[in-house]
């Protein structure tokens, strides 16, 4: 008797100092904020409402996701990559929460790209959490976020081949312009896109930003000609890439 008082004892312990983990809690919540988001917006496009109600109803969805998951922040997760995964996902929230005026809003293009640049951010977050975590949504959500997560990952891939061909190719300064020769070799059709380079100098000093949009079709394999104008002929030591559309 005393044995198996011992035994219970020592298992009751045992069990009250284990930590509670919040992993599969985590997913439980995400995916409850993104069905009850989805309801939201549904009734709400019933309603003909116009562009000011429907930021609103935007917000109240983005404050629901939030709500939902704020709990986790602070608690344990088994899995270290889901904990960062849980991280990203409330800032992306944050970003949107905080730009969420500038949703379709045409006068304010730059914002409104900060806020759907967040929802890419979430949609692969979403995708991996389907993937790896055993998120479950209903088939249209689960669609929209995996089509979008595709479009979203090509699109890097292909900046990415970009950079990587402005990195290799010899720019050479002629009186106010920078000019280069870089082959296409993304693998696909290039329309749409601004390449923006950083010209810096030797101690790392920012001293002009320029840009050249691709006009037209940059076909794959194709060789363009690529021209920055230097407008105030500055002198630079290196060549910082970025793509935007």
């Amino acid at each position: 008797v005393l044995f198996l008082c011992f035994t219970l004892g020592a298992c009751s312990n045992g069990q009250s100092e284990t930590k509670k983990t919040y992993d599969n809690d985590f997913i439980t919540a995400v995916g409850k904020g993104l069905e009850d988001r989805s309801i939201l917006i549904s009734q709400s496009d019933a309603k003909n409402l116009n562009a000011a109600e429907s930021r609103e109803v935007i917000l109240k969805g983005i404050k629901g996701e939030i709500q939902g998951i704020k709990y986790f922040m602070d608690k344990e997760f088994v899995n270290p990559e889901l904990k960062k995964i849980s991280e990203d996902y409330m800032k992306q929230l944050e970003i949107q929460e905080k730009n969420y005026m500038y949703f379709e809003d045409i006068n304010n293009y730059e914002k409104a790209k900060v806020f759907h640049k967040a929802y890419n951010e979430r949609t692969k977050l979403i995708k991996t959490m389907i993937d790896k975590y055993g998120l479950k949504l209903n088939d249209a959500l689960t669609k929209e976020f995996t089509s979008n997560a595709k479009k979203v990952n090509s699109k890097e891939l292909v900046d990415t081949s970009i950079i990587e061909s402005l990195k290799n190719a010899t720019f050479k300064k002629e009186s106010y312009k920078i000019v280069g020769n870089v082959k296409n070799i993304s693998g696909e059709a290039i329309t749409g896109r601004t390449i923006n380079v950083k010209l810096i100098n030797k101690e790392g000093v920012t001293v002009a930003n320029e840009q050249y949009y691709i006009d037209g079709t940059w076909e794959n394999n194709e060789i363009r000609a690529i021209e920055f104008f230097n407008s105030d002929n500055k002198n630079y030591d290196k060549m910082e890439f970025s793509i935007s559309e």
